[in-house]
């Protein structure tokens, strides 16, 4: 057995402990009107101009406007935006700044200043949809990461919420959203309900 099935097996109940180095993360929001250009969701784009400042961990390119750049280094991470903000990129002007899981993709970690407290609300989840431990270890594994990228996770819990609704396998619902929104896609409203979905 292979990839994050292999480590939850191994891990067992352990597996919300597993380490994992964090760095600092840096949103880049492209302003302007209208839909990005299309060179902005190639990465190598934003590696090149964003990597001559040190060691990227993780880059996202969500869609919207908004990049995520994970550098190993605090200091790194400061540097790219002392110097990035401000300056253009494909004809429009970057907004840099380092993350602060409030700010970046669609408003921030829950809207004007708010923090969502994760665990709090994978439990409600877990509580009233019955989920079995690896879809909750998932859970929290995936909305830490999209806390520390600035998603707005008040947006992300409701969207969740109303699709585990609508499913007859949570769980196993789950389970197969877990690398989009760890990619930083949204899951988007649910269109179902429980009745049209058996």
């Amino acid at each position: 057995m292979n990839g994050p099935n292999a480590d939850a097996a191994f891990w067992g109940n352990r597996g919300a402990a597993m380490r994992y180095h964090l760095g600092t993360v840096v949103n880049a929001r492209l302003q302007g009107s209208g839909p990005p250009p299309p060179e902005w969701r190639r990465k190598t784009n934003i590696q090149a101009k964003f990597g001559d400042f040190g060691q990227i961990l993780k880059l996202e390119v969500p869609e919207g406007n908004v990049a995520s750049i994970e550098y190993e280094d605090k200091r790194d991470a400061e540097d790219a935006v002392r110097t990035l903000d401000g300056t253009q990129m494909f004809g429009r002007t970057l907004t840099v700044k380092i993350s602060d899981g409030r700010d970046g993709g669609g408003g921030g970690g829950g809207g004007a200043g708010m923090r969502v407290d994760v665990e709090a609300k994978v439990a409600e989840l877990a509580g009233r949809f019955s989920l079995d431990e690896a879809a909750v270890v998932g859970l929290m594994s995936v909305f830490r990461e999209r806390s520390r990228l600035g998603c707005n996770l008040q947006k992300d819990f409701t969207e969740m919420g109303q699709h585990l609704a609508a499913s007859n396998k949570p769980s196993a619902f789950i389970c197969t959203k877990l690398a989009e929104l760890r990619a930083g896609r949204d899951l988007g409203p649910c269109r179902y309900s429980r009745d049209q979905a058996a």
